[in-house]
């Protein structure tokens, strides 16, 4: 017995060696589908990261563009406030010389 190699009996139907081929082509076809499947999401999830990157940077850059118009905002509120004072003394003036429409 320890001299007899392996070998395929007549009693095996073909119908059998078919099917067997057959589910193991469609396991390589699934693989393969699987492997396929799996590189796209690895893609995508490398566009994402990219475009989250680029968010981010956006982001900071808008923050930087905010944090310097803030300064000149207030000054802005500043002189109209001055500009403000100075209308209203004007008006003042003009209304206690009696003058209609500011005094010229």
């Amino acid at each position: 017995m320890a001299d007899a190699a392996w070998h395929l009996d007549k009693k095996v139907p073909i119908a059998l060696i078919a099917t067997i081929a057959v589910q193991s082509l469609a396991i390589v076809w699934w693989a393969s589908t699987i492997t396929g499947d799996v590189k796209q999401t690895v893609d995508r999830v490398g566009r994402l990261e990219r475009n989250e990157e680029t968010a981010r940077n956006n982001q900071n850059e808008l923050e930087k563009s905010v944090s310097q118009i803030q300064p000149q905002i207030a000054e802005l509120l500043r002189s109209m406030q001055r500009v403000e004072g100075w209308l209203q003394r004007r008006e003042s003036a003009a209304q206690g010389n009696g003058a209609p429409g500011g005094g010229r």
